[in-house]
């Protein structure tokens, strides 16, 4: 085979090409190389990537920010150096480590967790653990006539003694003295308990208000108390899986929706300007959420617009394209 030296030439001029391109879009001159893997990128093409990764890494694990190309996990130092500080101040915050699960008001979509974090303080802890042994004792002290195991409170202040005369470091975690309370708690209020707390599914609904907001009161102080973050994790979802009804904080109409606590403002006839604006955003709400996430789509596509051929690159590592369906639910 005859090799033309133009042809040559030009192959050389083509890489040399490639070796100063950005690694997603291979349009522009890229502004820098990784450190470990030495993939490079322009500034504007990895900032999406990442900011794509942040939008999506709420979830209650932790989410890698990993190199597009090769996939190598990238130190937080590294890739911090090339966003900007609301993409990491958002990364931090859907990557706690005892992230707890929340909920969303539909109606303003403040936040409302269904778990606290984990108390580290020694004396908060050992307080809170009186707060519940002293729970423990008035429920069972309640229910004398039910209470066939005359042992249960003694077992957990054995339990709870052992945890704090071995600093927090006791033979049993707090998910073990979690899911021994919640068995006694089940036969004395006459719900089916198995062997590792969970109550049968939908029995405590059957359960008085009053009682259930009791036992509730119970699992949701025990949360806090437990410090291993996988523990504590499946603590959390077993207090959910117990109470699905459980609602949560919020520092705003507490055990209430947006919606039910402006209706109770408004039932109450009080002649205020507060109540007029509750009216109105009770009738107008409809169109407040269809404003509002057209603002968000419009922010959105300031934030991620580029050329046709990055778009295509963009997708092409994964990133979904999502206005054309948004702008069609909008309409």
């Amino acid at each position: 085979m005859d090799f033309n030296s133009k042809d040559v030439e030009q192959g050389y001029d083509n890489l040399d090409y490639l070796y100063s391109r950005c690694s997603i879009c291979f349009d522009e001159t890229h502004d820098f190389c990784l450190t470990r893997c030495r993939d490079q990128f322009c500034k504007g093409c990895f900032q999406r990537y990442v900011r794509e990764i942040v939008k999506s890494s709420w979830g209650l694990a932790i989410k890698e920010i990993t190199c597009p190309v090769c996939n190598d996990a990238l130190v937080g130092q590294e890739w911090k150096r090339y966003l900007d500080e609301k993409t990491i101040e958002l990364y931090e915050l859907y990557n706690q480590p005892h992230r707890a699960m929340s909920r969303y008001c539909g109606d303003c979509f403040i936040e409302i967790r269904i778990a606290q974090k984990p108390i580290k303080s020694s004396e908060e802890r050992q307080f809170r653990f009186s707060e519940i042994y002293r729970l423990i004792c008035n429920l069972f002290n309640e229910y004398k006539s039910k209470n066939k195991d005359s042992n249960c409170l003694a077992r957990f202040q054995a339990d709870f003694c052992n945890e704090f005369s071995g600093g927090g470091n006791g033979t049993k975690s707090i998910l073990d003295i979690y899911t021994n309370i919640m068995i006694d708690v089940g036969k004395l209020v006459g719900v089916r308990c198995s062997d590792n707390g969970a109550f049968k599914e939908g029995a405590v609904l059957t359960l008085n208000p009053d009682l259930l907001q009791k036992v509730t009161l119970i699992s949701t102080m025990f949360i806090p108390l437990e410090t291993d973050e996988a523990k504590w994790k499946k603590l959390q979802f077993l207090h959910i899986s117990n109470f699905p009804k459980v609602i949560g904080e919020t520092p705003f109409h507490e055990n209430l929706a947006c919606t039910k606590y402006m209706k109770n403002i408004i039932a109450r006839n009080e002649d205020t300007e507060k109540v007029a604006n509750f009216k109105w955003k009770l009738e107008n709400r409809c169109e407040l959420d269809r404003t509002r996430s057209k603002i968000q789509l419009a922010e959105e596509k300031e934030l991620l617009s580029t050329s046709p051929s990055k778009t295509k690159a963009f997708t092409e590592l994964g990133v979904p394209n999502v206005f054309q369906i948004e702008e069609k639910f909008l309409k």
